[in-house]
């Protein structure tokens, strides 16, 4: 006998959620954040490479370059986390393995499932409580905290360096913010 009742169906599955036109109308702010995506030639502009004099330029560019290129500083971190995620499968594939859980968990309905002659009634409760109790030390095991240390260190650096290399303000005289 199967795990599975025999009315599984995939055509149960909402998957239809992941539409560009349903993110732009459920959730603004990721569309705020694709379209605010800088292009390449800006963000790598090597003619305003240069480093600034004072601490508060310094402090002052940091603080522009985070708010304009904010968009290409999470597509850094977000190719930076998905490297790393390579570099240790089985932190990949635990976390493959859990996400996979929680969907399979939202979107099917278990009500009963026969295995041999005894009917078993599931709790959406305790199978998530399942899914967490197999897959946590797994997770724990694969170094997670490992992950995320490096991933902060070595995106933090590049986006730091970044924002204070690049000299990206608006140029004002004084003349003119002097009323």
């Amino acid at each position: 006998m199967s795990a599975f009742p025999s009315q599984f169906n995939a055509a149960q599955f909402k998957f239809n959620k992941w539409d560009l036109d349903t993110i732009k109308h459920q959730n603004p702010y990721l569309h705020h954040k694709i379209t605010n995506i800088k292009p390449l030639k800006e963000f790598f502009n090597l003619s305003k490479l240069n480093t600034p004099k004072t601490i508060n330029e310094a402090k002052t560019r940091l603080l522009f370059n985070l708010n304009f290129f904010n968009s290409n500083y999470l597509i850094i971190v977000l190719i930076i986390s998905i490297f790393l995620l390579f570099q240790k499968p089985m932190l990949l594939i635990s976390l493959i393995g859990l996400i996979g859980g929680f969907i399979v968990l939202n979107n099917y309905e278990f009500e009963q499932i026969r295995i041999g002659n005894v009917n078993i009634h599931l709790n959406k409760t305790y199978l998530y409580l399942g899914l967490i109790i197999l897959t946590t030390p797994v997770i724990f095991y694969s170094s997670p905290i490992s992950t995320l240390i490096s991933l902060s260190s070595i995106s933090g650096g590049i986006i730091i360096t970044h924002g204070l290399l690049i000299d990206n303000l608006p140029e004002t005289s004084f003349n003119e913010s002097v009323v």
